[in-house]
């Protein structure tokens, strides 16, 4: 298949995707228990020793995994959030994870890097997921390398005006958005 074909169907499938497509799968038995939403595997790993915040080679922490909703990997639609998932997260949180954390994906045109699982829940439109990060820690003052806030991603994403109120709240200034040290 010649360069451009394989441009055209890649595009193609962008554009009928909805949401996002990622291929990346699970790098750790945390990241997939997380990913999977399973609290068991989560509380046994970590307490076997496993850090919580064991990042992949993007820096996408369980936390990421567990924010992305379990989606299915490759294209997919964000439909929706499963009712246990607000659960996984505060089970990562009160292991200790840090909902803070900014992933370490490469920069450039088109890329989001820079991303905490505050981001990742919005994007994915796991809307409960991110009320509990905010209500344990999540700071919404936090830019992406590309300069996008949460709250940018929240209204573009439709998050209802509850989780709106609540980023409010929660410290959101538009005076206070802060890159990465």
């Amino acid at each position: 298949m010649n360069f451009i074909t394989r441009s055209s169907l890649f595009i193609t499938v962008m554009a009928m995707s909805g949401c996002a497509m990622f291929f990346e799968t699970p790098a750790t038995p945390l990241q997939h228990a997380a990913w999977q939403g399973d609290v068991t595997a989560i509380q046994s790993l970590v307490k076997s020793g496993v850090s919580v915040d064991e990042p992949d080679d993007m820096g996408s922490s369980p936390l990421f995994w567990a924010a992305r909703g379990g989606h299915a990997f490759g294209p997919h639609q964000c439909h929706g959030e499963d009712a246990a998932r607000p659960e996984i997260i505060r089970t990562l949180l009160e292991l200790g994870a840090n909902p803070n954390v900014q992933d370490n994906r490469p920069k450039g045109f088109g890329r989001a890097s820079g991303w905490t699982p505050l981001f990742v829940a919005l994007h994915h439109e796991q809307f409960k997921s991110a009320a509990v990060l905010l209500e344990q820690g999540a700071d919404p003052n936090i830019l992406s390398d590309q300069g996008m806030s949460a709250m940018q991603v929240a209204t573009g994403e439709g998050a209802p005006r509850e989780l709106i109120e609540l980023m409010l709240e929660k410290g959101f200034d538009p005076q206070k958005l802060r890159r990465r040290g």
